[in-house]
């Protein structure tokens, strides 16, 4: 049985006591109060990333995990931008209102600004807005589940292409939303639209693609290589922060020289590419088929040949897996690695690991089982949501052996 972390409190206690006599701020946005987009934004940038360290280290101290710990110097990345970050955003249309949830589920906050979001995407939101209440567009209601228009999606790369996205209840209306569209390509306001659909009652902001216009595609740039994306392909929000995590994992796996990677949970294989050059071969699993395609047009656009893009379960790959890697990247969901793959990656017992975690709780989970035969190198805090209580966190283990 996996070994369950003993935590005297959940996160958001040991937020609510970290933050005591913290000094408040003055917050950069009229909206932080009734909106649920940011959480920390009435303490200073500085604050805010102390905080976040201090809330790992507390959750870190547990009986055996706190071990593992010891000789650590656990660090934290700031992000070189603490507003205008996030490469994409969902503003939900609900409730006769769009922007971001409030409070409460059916509340939601329309906005005059976001400052999580660069001006030019947020411009392009208000006026797509102002254009689908003018086509009399009706905002969906997810309690009575009626309705047409429910997201509208922005996304930005760093080299300045644009996309802009619908998501709708049915395919109606399609004279309404391909007139929004051309209107704006002929502008040369965006790249790419995206129409969506679902049919479902969840709130969720992906959809399947019905019909696009403009380029399929949009380009980001990611260290020396390039990636093809598009509504709702998974990317790191926060480019600069994502961007020294990933040269931070390939500088841990240039320490053994590895033949063999393997990259479980690879998604895209932003990771896995970046790692191309390191090894011999990689092999890639991935069990979501728009991530394998994507990562296939990836993997043709920077011509690497060195990569085994298994389209599988993680854990069912792990169940009769004959790889022999030097070298492995973990970067999970929320939920983290599976006990029964996580085991099976120790007995295959790559040199080193890099764990790429979005919830320290079930990283702290999953170390109490890695840190019986792996050591911490390093544990680093990276703050790629400023102005939230969200982190993620890079931990690298070396075999105990080695």
């Amino acid at each position: 049985m996996r070994q369950k972390i003993k935590k005297k409190k959940d996160q958001a206690s040991i937020y609510f006591e970290a933050l005591k006599g913290v000094p408040r701020t003055t917050p950069i946005c009229e909206h932080y109060k009734n909106c649920g987009g940011c959480d920390l934004q009435d303490f200073t940038y500085e604050d805010q990333v102390k905080t976040k360290l201090a809330v790992f280290k507390e959750m870190a101290t547990t009986s055996f995990v706190k071990r593992a710990f010891k000789d650590v110097e656990i660090t934290s990345l700031a992000s070189p931008r603490q507003s205008r970050y996030r490469q994409k955003m969902d503003f939900v249309c609900a409730f006769n209102k769009s922007g971001l949830r409030g409070k409460s589920f059916d509340d939601v906050v329309e906005l005059d600004d976001c400052h999580l979001v660069e001006n030019e995407s947020f411009s392009i939101y208000k006026e797509a807005l102002e254009e689908a209440r003018k086509a009399e567009l009706e905002f969906y209601n997810f309690v009575s589940h009626k309705g047409y228009l429910r997201y509208i999606t922005i996304r930005r790369t760093r080299t300045g292409q644009q996309l802009l996205s619908f998501l709708t209840s049915n395919i109606e209306h399609e004279d309404k939303i391909e007139s929004i569209a051309k209107k704006f390509l002929d502008a040369g306001k965006i790249d790419s639209f995206v129409w969506q659909m679902t049919g479902g009652k969840s709130d969720s902001s992906f959809g399947s693609p019905y019909k696009i216009w403009g380029k399929d595609l949009l380009e980001e740039k990611m260290l020396e290589y390039r990636f093809k994306l598009t509504t709702n392909t998974f990317f790191q929000a926060n480019q600069e922060v994502a961007e020294n995590a990933y040269n931070q994992i390939r500088e841990h796996a240039k320490k053994f020289k590895p033949e063999t990677i393997l990259d479980l949970y690879s998604g895209t294989c932003t990771i896995g590419i970046s790692l191309s050059g390191v090894a011999n071969k990689i092999i890639a699993v991935e069990n979501f088929l728009p991530n394998r395609d994507m990562a296939f047009k990836n993997f043709e656009l920077n011509n690497v040949k060195n990569i085994e893009y298994i389209d599988r379960d993680v854990a069912e790959f792990m169940d009769d897996c004959s790889v022999d890697p030097d070298f492995a990247v973990c970067n999970p969901p929320r939920a983290g690695v599976d006990e029964r793959p996580l085991r099976a990656l120790m007995k295959l017992k790559p040199k080193g690991i890099s764990y790429l975690s979005c919830n320290p709780k079930t990283l702290l989970d999953d170390l109490a089982i890695m840190t019986r035969d792996y050591t911490i190198e390093s544990a680093t805090v990276l703050d790629m949501f400023p102005h939230t209580k969200h982190f993620e966190t890079l931990v690298q283990l070396r075999r105990k052996d080695v």
